[in-house]
């Protein structure tokens, strides 16, 4: 790829607030994400105690799915965010 010199700190800076956007509704979306699976869990559950889960009760398959997964992607997109960020001041 081809760019002027002085544009580069432009483009960068622009996919820089593409990451740091993605990384905001990629945030909200795990929290969206979170309550209502634990929302479709409650309507199942017979013993009368339901309720939202805190992550650190969560267990398995559930704590991968649920909590590490969506925060590696949200932290990949942060990471992204900022590494194109200390791009665009050089």
């Amino acid at each position: 790829m081809i760019v002027v010199a002085g544009k580069a700190g432009r483009t960068m800076r622009s996919v820089s607030y593409v990451f740091w956007g993605m990384s905001v509704l990629a945030a909200f979306g795990w929290l969206g994400f979170y309550v209502w699976i634990n929302g479709m869990a409650s309507a199942f559950d017979t013993s009368g105690r339901s309720g939202i889960r805190w992550p650190w009760q969560l267990r398995g398959e559930d704590m991968l799915y649920l909590l590490v997964l969506p925060a590696a992607v949200v932290s990949l997109l942060v990471l992204l965010a900022v590494l194109a960020g200390r791009a665009a001041a050089r």
